[in-house]
């Protein structure tokens, strides 16, 4: 019986379970950040470009939480997009910097991990 993916490639069931923990705790602080981020905005100081990037920052940050969630339920079910899914959230949760101490570890443990043994 041959396999649905070509021999050597990744998935998500190589990636380690703890890897989409780390994306679940990297959203949840992303998603506060975001929040209080967004809290400035409301300050008086908060007009023209100030304003935009606080705005940028806040959609930034929660972009890069919802890409960790739905990497993370891609990890959880070893779906074949998951692996992938894992390595593009945790890229944009270390470049936020807020999110960069659950982006590195997620980083380095999809990345060590191993794709299926080719027989």
């Amino acid at each position: 019986m041959q396999s649905p993916e070509p021999v050597g490639a990744p998935t998500a069931g190589s990636v380690p379970r703890w890897v989409a923990w780390i994306l679940i705790v990297g959203a949840i602080a992303l998603v506060g950040w975001a929040w209080y981020v967004a809290g400035f905005l409301s300050e008086p100081s908060a007009i023209g470009r100030s304003r935009l990037a606080l705005l940028i920052y806040a959609g930034y940050g929660g972009l890069a939480a919802l890409s960790g969630i739905g990497a993370a339920v891609g990890v959880i079910r070893k779906a074949s997009w998951g692996r992938r899914a894992a390595v593009v959230a945790a890229v944009l949760m270390t470049l936020t910097c807020t999110g960069a101490l659950a982006g590195v570890p997620a980083l380095l443990g999809v990345l060590s991990s191993r794709g299926p043994s080719s027989n």
